[in-house]
């Protein structure tokens, strides 16, 4: 073990607004605004933000039925620190709390598991499109665009901050308020940047993610037992999948 060289307490702080929304009619506004500020374990001084605003409309085109078609376009911004950075601030926002397929893309190619931090930052640039076909049936698909939010360099200079664009398609039915299905598939079309940001050598040429998942409500009501009970007739050698549902699209 070594010799304790620093005893004292570091703290960050993170202040702001969270997601504020505005309705005007079916076109939807929000937006969200974080500082952070405080030491990080390293002693620098933090002091990052981060921002983001989006606008969503609906078309209706069947009420009754529930047939309609949202876009969504929108932005993110988190800030970074300069990869040649050599002063004792630390511009690099913490999301803190890492939420599997919620923010970013799918296939969580940022600030979860430890993927992007104390790094560039992030602006990310994204366009959504889900159409319910009904109230139980969906198809969607969602398109992200990664910049670097600060400069990249690598040993022969500065790169590009284009990190690359990231296509997620969703589909999902609803069989009852007991049991549900969805599947997906996401390809990530990568840059030379990132790869260098991610220490990645040699990667695969396709870089993609796909899932198929059966989501159970436990605690819904008594159709859970029901389809159960046909599942244990059709075929009891037959298992359920449960798995906690993830964001949908749009």
């Amino acid at each position: 073990m070594g010799n304790l060289t620093d005893d004292e307490i570091r703290y960050s702080l993170t202040i702001g607004l969270p997601t504020i929304r505005y309705k005007l009619n079916n076109t939807t506004f929000s937006g969200s605004f974080y500082n952070q500020s405080g030491k990080d374990v390293k002693n620098n001084t933090i002091s990052a933000i981060e921002a983001g605003l989006q606008v969503a409309h609906v078309f209706k085109f069947n009420e009754s039925k529930g047939t309609q078609l949202k876009i969504t376009l929108g932005g993110e911004y988190l800030s970074g620190t300069a990869s040649d950075n050599t002063s004792t601030t630390n511009n690099s926002c913490a999301p803190l709390y890492g939420n599997n397929h919620m923010h970013n893309g799918y296939m969580d190619q940022f600030y979860v598991a430890g993927r992007h931090e104390n790094s560039v930052g992030l602006i990310d640039g994204y366009l959504k499109f889900k159409y319910d076909f009904s109230s139980s049936a969906f198809i969607g698909i969602n398109g992200n665009m990664f910049n670097a939010a600060n400069e990249v360099y690598n040993t022969t200079g500065k790169m590009d901050s284009y990190l690359g664009t990231e296509i997620d398609f969703t589909a999902g039915y609803v069989l009852d308020k007991s049991i549900s299905f969805q599947l997906g598939y996401s390809q990530m079309f990568g840059t030379a940047t990132i790869q260098h940001l991610q220490k990645a050598k040699n990667p695969d040429s396709v870089q993609n993610w796909a899932y198929l998942m059966l989501i159970i409500r436990p605690n819904s009501d008594k159709n859970l037992l029901d389809f159960i009970t046909k599942l244990i007739i059709l075929n009891h050698n037959s298992y359920g999948i449960d798995r906690i549902e993830n964001n949908k699209s749009g």
